[in-house]
């Protein structure tokens, strides 16, 4: 679908196109508020419904639930995942009412 700017914006035009939608319906309880990957291999998601949820890539477009976590930060809103020079894992962190950092296994 095609985003057209308002009226006297200072922006370009976008245009997008979906490729495929996917849905798996025990991944998350409520909206996702939030999806990051983790690596070429991986991808991370968050929820109203108070789970972190690690996903792994099989043949795309298809992934398969990892892990999940749940959060002690209430009302989860995003979540960003951050390389640090000195470190091979990845941390995730979420922030909601308040922050919760987790630290990928891999």
């Amino acid at each position: 679908s095609e985003v057209e700017a308002p009226a006297g914006a200072e922006c370009g035009r976008l245009v997008l196109e979906q490729q495929e939608a996917f849905a798996c319906e025990t991944a998350h309880a409520a909206s996702v508020t939030g999806v990051q990957f983790v690596d070429d291999n991986s991808f991370v998601s968050v929820s109203a419904d108070g789970r972190l949820n690690v996903w792994a890539f099989q043949a795309l477009p298809r992934f398969r639930l990892e892990e999940s976590h749940l959060l002690s930060v209430a009302d989860p809103q995003s979540l960003h995942v951050m390389r640090s020079a000195d470190s091979r894992r990845p941390q995730v962190v979420v922030n909601g009412l308040g922050i919760e950092v987790f630290t990928a296994s891999h």
